[in-house]
């Protein structure tokens, strides 16, 4: 029997060394602590960008800047993007499409309206497929911040994101301009966020900049009054056919003593009466150009 239990504890004993029960085996190492190299940092998150990859910038990026000063009115991102603040300038009001004939002047008045232009500018050494446009913009109002709502149903224009290059080539730039309805309450204080999407190389990430101090640098105001009214097209119908003869017709816009526009109707040049006294060298007939014209009315 006593040998049966020494036999059991020898056999416990050589199983847990075998398992590696023994105190003395070498433990492992820690992992290394990571290096981020330029390669990495294309990578990585925005946080992680942020905390350890602005050394491979060629600015680091800052949150926000006043455009009161050179370097607060631009920002450039590791993808060689470089965003500058140009101008911001009011517009006159004016009206947006109407909503049943789609014709001019017959929408509701848009007023307050900005223009504010952003130049884009490829500093890298390969094409910037990740641009700025009006989706990635914000206009803030008022010290709270508000934001401001994009004018993108006016007549006269909003926009020329749809005029913009897919792509920018190192050294090349590109004049971006949005328009933006600021209320008189919300001018005390401007400010233009813009985001950078997958400015990391290829990641979700965002990181944005805000341009501040808009409100001192933007330009006269323009007369709220200024709203366009429709504009009507012209027609030949519109002029009356004249009554007079031919010869009464030639002779009248020789002197200058029937219309502009009955002269036009006719094909005859009409002398301004205005004009200083000259001498005809030659006849006046319908559809007379150049030098001919000139000789007809004295100007030669």
């Amino acid at each position: 029997m006593k040998l049966q239990i020494v036999g059991v504890l020898v056999g416990v004993a050589l199983a847990a060394t075998a398992c590696g029960g023994g105190s003395n085996l070498p433990k492992s190492a820690p992992a290394p602590a990571h290096v981020w190299t330029k390669d990495s940092c294309k990578e990585a998150s925005q946080s992680d960008w942020l905390a350890n990859c602005q050394q491979f910038s060629v600015v680091p990026v800052r949150s926000e800047g006043s455009v009161l000063t050179d370097e607060g009115k631009s920002v450039q991102w590791p993808d060689g993007l470089k965003v500058t603040f140009v101008s911001a300038t009011n517009q006159p009001d004016t009206r947006e499409w109407g909503d049943k004939d789609w014709s001019h002047g017959q929408g509701r008045v848009i007023a307050n309206r900005v223009q504010f232009t952003l130049q884009l500018q490829n500093t890298g050494t390969v094409p910037v497929k990740k641009l700025i446009t009006n989706n990635n913009i914000q206009v803030l109002g008022g010290v709270d911040r508000y934001q401001m709502v994009e004018d993108t149903t006016s007549f006269d224009g909003v926009n020329n994101v749809s005029r913009m290059p897919t792509q920018l080539a190192p050294g090349s730039d590109f004049s971006l301009y949005v328009v933006y309805s600021v209320p008189t309450e919300y001018r005390n204080s401007i400010a233009m966020t813009v985001f950078s999407n997958g400015m990391t190389g290829g990641t979700t990430e965002t990181v944005d900049y805000t341009f501040t101090d808009i409100e001192k640098v933007i330009g006269a105001s323009v007369s709220s009054s200024a709203v366009p009214t429709p504009k009507v097209t012209p027609t030949t119908s519109a002029v009356p056919k004249s009554t007079l003869s031919d010869a009464q017709v030639e002779a009248g816009c020789d002197k200058g003593e029937i219309s502009k526009a009955e002269c036009d109707a006719a094909g005859r040049p009409r002398r301004d009466p205005a004009a200083p006294a000259r001498t005809p060298t030659a006849p006046c007939v319908p559809g007379v150009t150049g030098d001919a014209l000139a000789a007809c009315l004295g100007d030669s």
